[in-house]
């Protein structure tokens, strides 16, 4: 989509650290000056979200859930109305091991966050945003797809821990277009291996026909139910993607190759 004069985007986010650097990086490599990244970082997760969502019989406005969670915490928060975002992003983990899981409230959110430009997009990431980083040095796609992690016995610090000692290390503010060219490449071919068994980059028609986080999440849970597996994956890289669709699509894919 294109960009307006003065832009704002928000992003709403689970965690402080990870999600608010590499979306910062990734603003200022890919866009304009006029366009402008806002962060909510929400703190805790997304099924506390969906606990608070689901008091109200009619879901009116992401702004004005936010100040009543903010509670007058956030001053710049509390200033914001329907108007000073073009788009909303929010960002959160699957976070199954929460005894508040049911992959029936995650679908309520992604059919309720479908649209950037309406109520706001919803990216998860699996098992966590740290996802991101567990991948090889040189971006291998097939040792990619072979990432998954045992949900019965996955722990979100020792998680962490094994993305440290075996993921990428490089810093996050040493990220280029063409470190983001290749995280968009992984995870949405990881995205068509996990809905359609095929490894390979789709086509842009087949992006946006069958992958999306409805599916993924199907996907996702039908093989945590079978195997006690899930497939380590980033679906907020799809951001780059999704932001500026068949724009940046040949790009995606020839820097990823290079």
């Amino acid at each position: 989509m294109a960009s307006s004069p003065n832009k704002n985007i928000l992003l709403i986010v689970e965690g402080e650290k990870y999600e608010v650097e590499i979306f910062t990086v990734m603003g200022d490599c890919f866009l304009d000056k006029n366009t402008h990244l806002v962060f909510y970082t929400y703190k805790t997760n997304i099924y506390d979200l969906y606990d608070r969502i689901k008091r109200y019989e009619e879901y009116t406005s992401t702004i004005a859930i936010l100040k009543e969670i903010n509670n007058g915490n956030d001053k710049s928060c509390m200033e914001w109305n329907e108007n000073t975002f073009a788009e909303i992003f929010l960002i959160f983990d699957f976070d199954s091991q929460d005894h508040r899981y049911a992959s029936g409230k995650l679908e309520k959110l992604i059919d309720l966050f479908n649209d950037e430009t309406e109520f706001g997009k919803l990216y998860i990431n699996y098992p966590m945003m740290e996802s991101f980083k567990d991948h090889s040095k040189d971006f291998n796609l097939d040792d990619y797809i072979g990432r998954q992690i045992n949900t019965l016995s996955f722990k979100g610090e020792e998680y962490k821990k094994r993305v440290r000692q075996n993921g990428y290390k490089k810093d996050i503010q040493t990220y280029t277009k063409r470190h983001f060219y290749k995280l968009c490449y992984l995870n949405v071919a990881k995205e068509n291996y996990i809905i359609n068994g095929n490894k390979g980059y789709p086509s842009l028609d087949k992006y946006k026909e069958q992958i999306n986080q409805r599916e993924i999440l199907r996907c996702q849970t039908q093989i945590m139910k079978s195997n006690k597996v899930i497939y380590v994956l980033n679906t907020s890289m799809n951001f780059i993607l999704d932001y500026y669709g068949e724009k940046i699509y040949k790009k995606i894919q020839k820097g990823a190759l290079e």
